[in-house]
Formats: structure tokens, sequence, C-alpha cells
């Protein structure tokens, strides 16, 4: 076995060059981290025995903490209707549509639930920057990117609390609500508190390397104080990253300063993101899927079939109430559900006397590892194959027939100008949007 300096330096080597040569091969970044990290654990070059305090409280909350600090609010509220509806009673669908399942295939309530609370929530990271290098709508990725991040932290809480019924024999189906409502209320609390006393520090503080020093306090403080109440330390990281990034500007944190955090906590989650994809590969117990792998793709088949009822549901009700996007946005949506860096934080907390823990690791790995490998793989595919229109409002005007479009611009796509007065009308429509 490596000692663990040479461990940390090899992680870092191999995500550099993983980084550099993935795209040259047309490989998502993370599909191909992956692929290293299973590679050499197929090989047998060596082994790693990985702390869950490690990765659940040393590598998630800057992932979290980064993702929330760049969500602009403006963003966030333009679809704050999808994007909650997709986090909140979409995971609690997700959750018993897939335990529900996993058990019908004959496995107890136990290894049925706690599976589907761990891969419930979504955690498409590589596919926002693959997203952003394809030239998807801007609005699109927003979307999937904030759901994301909200689904980390109710993933999480449902994940708590369905632990916490497995292995709590006297535990009830109120102790069950009032833990999920201290859980959440409790968590956005410590973050939004803990978020604007950093800021009244950046008020008094002019300078830039102490201010990113609050920020790193920041992330993992309030992901370890509210993990310390019982509370869910994700939606508190969360929650604090979104206030300092968004009302920073308020209390006098200066645009360089925030830019120069912007670059170091973009740099922080790519390495912590690397590591966590090539851990993935590295400790999942490979054998154990090829020995299950009639029971893990048919849970893969779950989560997608959930992932689609809930995606397309919610649009079918949009338009029922004369709403609704773009059909090519909720493929995509429902495609890009990947799972990764929150599944294999969640599996590593789960206690080692809960029965039949090798088939709910048999099951977390086969799925992630299937997401990635699959969805991660096809989703350049999927985007260039139903091009989603970048503004849903062109859209909607051309479905209702309140615009005129030619046949090639009944998707939403404006069509290129032909002279100025019809390049001038095109710019003022946009910013009336």
């Amino acid at each position: 076995m490596m000692h663990t300096d040479a461990v940390v330096v090899l992680l870092l080597c191999l995500t550099i060059v993983t980084a550099a040569l993935a795209p040259r091969v047309k490989l998502p970044v993370t599909v191909g981290l992956v692929l290293v990290g299973l590679a050499i654990n197929v090989a047998g070059v060596f082994k790693i025995e990985l702390s869950p305090d490690l990765v659940f409280y040393v590598l998630l909350p800057p992932i979290i903490f980064e993702a929330s600090f760049n969500l602009r609010k403006e963003d966030l509220f333009a679809d704050w209707k999808r994007t909650v509806s997709l986090a909140f009673p979409g995971v609690a669908i997700v959750t018993l549509l897939v335990g529900a399942g996993v058990h019908g295939l004959g496995q107890p309530w136990t290894v049925a639930l706690l599976f589907a609370a761990i891969v419930a929530a979504t955690d498409p990271v590589s596919v926002v920057a693959m997203f952003r290098d394809l030239g998807a709508a801007p609005r699109l990725t927003t979307i999937i990117e904030a759901e994301s991040i909200m689904n980390d932290g109710t993933g999480t809480v449902a994940f708590a609390v369905v632990l916490a019924l497995v292995t709590g024999g006297d535990a009830t189906a109120g102790w069950a609500i009032g833990k999920l409502v201290w859980m959440c209320v409790v968590g956005l609390g410590v973050g939004a508190v803990l978020g604007y006393v950093a800021l009244w520090l950046h008020r008094l503080i002019d300078d830039w390397k102490i201010e990113f020093s609050i920020s790193i306090a920041l992330a993992y403080g309030s992901f370890v104080a509210a993990q310390w109440m019982g509370a869910s330390g994700v939606l508190a990281a969360m929650t604090a990253g979104f206030i300092v990034g968004n009302w920073g500007s308020r209390f006098r944190l200066e645009e360089r300063t925030r830019e120069l955090m912007r670059l170091t906590w973009e740099y922080g989650a790519f390495f912590v993101n690397g590591v966590v994809f090539l851990l993935i590969g590295l400790i999942l117990d490979w054998r154990t899927i090829i020995d299950d792998i009639a029971l893990v793709l048919a849970a893969f088949a779950l989560t997608l079939a959930a992932r689609a009822l809930i995606v397309y549901g919610y649009e079918g009700l949009s338009r029922a109430a004369h709403g609704g996007a773009p059909m090519s946005w909720s493929h995509v949506l429902w495609w890009g559900g990947l799972r990764g860096t929150v599944p294999l934080a969640l599996l590593l907390t789960v206690p080692a006397d809960v029965p039949g823990l090798a088939t709910i690791q048999a099951l977390v790995y086969g799925t992630v590892l299937c997401s990635l490998l699959i969805e991660g793989m096809t989703i350049p595919l999927m985007v260039h194959r139903v091009q989603p229109p970048a503004d849903p409002a062109l859209w909607k005007a051309s479905r209702s027939g309140t615009r005129s479009a030619p046949p090639g611009d009944r998707a939403g796509h404006p069509r290129a100008p032909t002279d100025a007065g019809s390049r001038e009308s095109e710019v003022t429509n946009g910013e009336r949007l």
C-alpha cells in the first residue's frame, strides 16, 4: 500500500494529465478520470483505504460552496419553480419510486430505501462544464446547475432521515418529519447567519488574502457547525456560498477580490472533483458489480425511469397551465441527471453493521459507473441531436403562432437576420427577453 503523501501527489498528477488529454480524444474529463481510476483498480497497481470523513468533511464542502458562490440569484429566480420542484418533491418521489422498485426486485426494504436515498440526488458537475463547451443554452445550463446544488442538500437530508429510520428501531413517521424539518430549517439558518457574519467581516477588512481565508473558513465552518447541530451541512454551505456570492457587493466586497475568490474556488473545485472521480474508479469493487450485474442494470434503469417521470411530469403540468419549455429541454434535463460525488460521500458514511451493506455498495457503485459512462459519454450526442433552443420565449412565440418563422425555425432557434432592419429587430427582441 502506498504512503498517503505519494497517493496525494499521484492523484494530482493523474488529474492534471487526464484533464489535459481527455478533450483531445473527445472524452468528458470526469469520465476519463473514472476510467483511469478504474484501470488502476483492475490492474491492482495499488489500493486505497478511504476515510468517510475525508470525503464528507474535506472534499464535499468546497464543491458545494464553489457551485453556490457562482450561482447568480437572477438566474436562479428566473426558473425557481422548475428548480424547486425537481429538487424537493422530485427527490422524495425518486427515493420512493426507486426504493419500491428495488424492493420489487427482491431486495429488503433496508437495502432498497438506503440505495434509493443515496442516488436520489443528481450531481451533473461534468454536464455543466460540457454544456458550456458545447454552447448549450445558458438558461438550461443554469437550471441543471441550480437543481444539482439544491439536490445535493435535499438528497443528503433524505439519506440522513432514511438512515436514521433504518438504524433506529423506535423511530416513527412523526419523528422522521421532525428530523426532516430540523435538518432543512437549521441548515439553511446556520448558512444564512454565518454568511452574513462573513459579509460584515468583509466590510471591515480590505485585504484579499484575509478575505479569501474568511471564505475558506465559511465553507468548512458552516458545514461542520450544521452537522454538529444535527442539521444539513450541505444546505448550510450552499446557503453561505450563495449569500456571499450574490450580496458581497453590498458589503464592500470589491469586484477584484470577488473575481480572485471565484477563480481560486473554481480551481479548488476542479481539483477536488478530479480527485473524487478518480477515487470512484479506484475504490469501487468491480468484482461485486460484475457478480450482481443484472441487479445493477435493473437498478440503474429504475433511476432513469424515476428521473424521467419527474422531469416529463413537471413539463406536462407546466404545459397544462399554459407554460412549459421546449421538450428538447426536458430530454436534456432527463439524460443530464448524472450521479457522482454526493452518492460516493453518502455511501462511505453508512455504518458497517447495516444489513446488506455489500449489496448497497454494489448497487451504488454500479449505478454511478453506469451513469458516468453511459449518460456522461452520450450527453454531447443528445445535445447535438435535440438541439435545445437558447431562447424559450421565441420558441413559445413560434409555438403559439404569434411569431411567423420558416420551418427550420419552429424549434425556437432565431433566424439569421437578412438586413440591417431585421438585425435591429432581433437585438431589440433579445433585449426585451
